[in-house]
């Protein structure tokens, strides 16, 4: 029984189900981001996937595979228009323009915020996450000249480098970051 048929007698499989028969079947690799972790091929928030695939025009090709026939299966169609690719740095020009012909999506130099939160983190966490330390500051400053007494300063300025930091704080460890902020 081959990888359609498969597929077309247990309707009920979805995209993620299809890229785990490929991941299985040695199609595709996914990637680690530690030397000894899991191997990841995609991560889902509500509607959005993420892909992690190798530079490899036949880990493309799969991909592109994959989507058709998701999208044949289950009438939804991926919105080329709002999809994108960020390659690695060190990946040529040349071959990041033949990948995204290949898959019919643009790429990105810069994959910035998704869900209020950098996609990448490099070394520099004071860098990465310095738009918490911004927008801390914008708030205070535009909070403190209209409260009235300096006690409801203190409370207001306590209150907000306690909430806003607390997302990113759940999945980054920004300790550098904090005392950035707290000297404010």
């Amino acid at each position: 029984m081959g990888f359609i048929d498969n597929v077309m007698c247990h309707n009920c499989l979805g995209l993620s189900s299809l890229l785990h028969w490929e991941y299985n079947h040695n199609c595709i690799q996914g990637l680690r981001f530690s030397r000894h972790g899991p191997r990841i091929i995609h991560l889902f928030y509500a509607d959005d996937c993420l892909s992690f695939l190798r530079n490899s025009e036949s880990s493309f090709a799969r991909v592109r595979d994959i989507l058709a026939l998701y999208e044949h299966l289950y009438g939804q169609k991926v919105n080329s228009a709002k999809s994108s690719i960020y390659f690695f740095p060190s990946t040529t020009p040349s071959l990041q323009n033949h990948l995204c012909t290949l898959v019919g999506v643009s790429s990105i130099v810069d994959p910035s915020m998704y869900l209020g939160m950098p996609l990448i983190v490099g070394r520099n966490k004071t860098q990465a996450f310095g738009f918490l330390r911004d927008k801390v500051s914008s708030r205070v400053q535009s909070w403190t000249k209209n409260l009235i007494s300096y006690g409801g300063c203190v409370v207001y300025v306590k209150a907000m480098v306690q909430v806003l930091p607390t997302y990113v704080m759940g999945y980054y460890l920004i300790l550098g970051v904090l005392s950035d902020i707290t000297t404010l």
